[in-house]
């Protein structure tokens, strides 16, 4: 990186790797983003937003479903994990496209 901008994309996975984490800080755990939202967000990194956001998704730092982005990987900071673990009910990701407070069959 160079000025905040990506001037290479790392060519050995574990450096992309640790790349794709810096760039999933910036998306908000239980948030949902339009696909729009997720190419400002990365075209501030990089003019090929298209291949940042293929990136996150292939290597699980994003999911997608139905034209909304999620975070689902990376690091969290402590103070995030412990607001989610506080709220009631408990926070849940959606499963196979069911709702938040879906719970699981078994």
């Amino acid at each position: 990186m160079r000025d905040g901008r990506i001037v290479t994309f790392p060519a050995k996975r574990s450096r992309r790797l640790v790349l794709l984490n810096h760039i999933a800080q910036r998306f908000d755990v239980g948030v949902r983003y339009r696909e729009g939202e997720v190419n400002v967000k990365l075209r501030d990194l990089h003019e090929d937003y298209a291949t940042l956001r293929r990136f996150l998704v292939d290597e699980e730092f994003l999911s997608r479903q139905h034209g909304e982005y999620w975070r689902t990987g990376g690091t969290v900071d402590q103070q995030v994990t412990e607001s989610l673990s506080s709220t009631q009910p408990p926070y849940r990701l959606p499963l196979s496209g069911g709702s938040p407070t879906a719970r699981p069959a078994w």
